[in-house]
């Protein structure tokens, strides 16, 4: 049941956590960009414990574990059956250049796995879906921004610019991460646009739509109801109440 649902009200501790998990995606390129693996544990365990959190909120109440099924049904399994080779090969195998390399490749899987945990629990509504898509598009056009910026003011970086002078580089220290990390920003920027018209801005707006129509049939039924109650005679609207039931639902 990976689609979003309107009606369902998410707990608290799950709207904290994907709250947490949006601005770890926001704030991580500014540390993580510089290529300084000890941010990778620190927003690795902040992902974990936000995963934990809706975990634990999911297992303490009687709403449904959303899983998916109808989007991309094979995706987990394949990336579950990928973090199972990966921890095989980090035990059997290690790292390229250390066994540390291969740790921390491994706990940035893991962190990514707890991340799409959180969201799709926290993703109920289709409005709330595009309301986290815009936090995300936002935060993409503030990088780009700071970006420009920083091609001459090189002191507002976080590391010591050693390379690529006059590029923008951003919060990396390569211009072809900097390049990707938009390339990310300008996909997601178009989904969200094209999700005005098809998908789920097309299915918030339509049962958005209906609220007002059934509200009012409600008001014209209840009006009409009381019109006519106040339209019959005084002595068979007491009647009504004097009746027995079995009266009622004989022939």
């Amino acid at each position: 049941m990976d689609k979003a649902i309107s009606g369902i009200r998410t707990q608290w501790p799950v709207r904290a956590a994907a709250t947490i998990c949006l601005t770890v995606v926001v704030i991580a390129p500014m540390a993580v960009g510089g290529f300084r693996p000890h941010w990778w544990l620190m927003f690795a365990s902040v992902l974990f414990f936000a995963a934990a959190l809706v975990t634990y909120s999911l297992v303490q109440s009687t709403r449904h574990i959303r899983f998916l099924t109808h989007g991309a049904p094979g995706l987990a399994p394949l990336y579950l059956v990928f973090l199972v080779g990966l921890c095989l090969h980090v035990l059997r195998v290690g790292g390229a250049a250390s066994d540390a390399d291969a740790i921390y490749g491994l706990i940035r899987q893991l962190s990514y796995a707890a991340l799409g945990w959180t969201l799709l629990q926290a993703l109920t509504r289709g409005q709330r879906a595009l309301d986290y898509a815009t936090v995300l598009v936002v935060g993409f056009l503030f990088y780009a921004v700071y970006g420009l910026i920083t091609i001459d003011r090189t002191e507002w970086l976080f590391f010591t610019k050693a390379d690529y002078g006059g590029v923008a580089t951003g919060p990396f220290v390569n211009r072809n991460s900097f390049a990707t990390f938009l390339a990310m920003g300008m996909s997601l920027t178009l989904a969200s646009a094209l999700a005005d018209d098809t998908g789920v801005g097309r299915q918030y707006r339509k049962h958005d739509a209906k609220i007002p129509e059934l509200e009012r049939r409600r008001r014209e039924v209840r009006r009409d109801y009381d019109a006519l109650q106040s339209a019959r005679p005084l002595e068979h609207r007491r009647a009504d109440h004097d009746i027995p039931d079995a009266e009622v639902i004989s022939p």
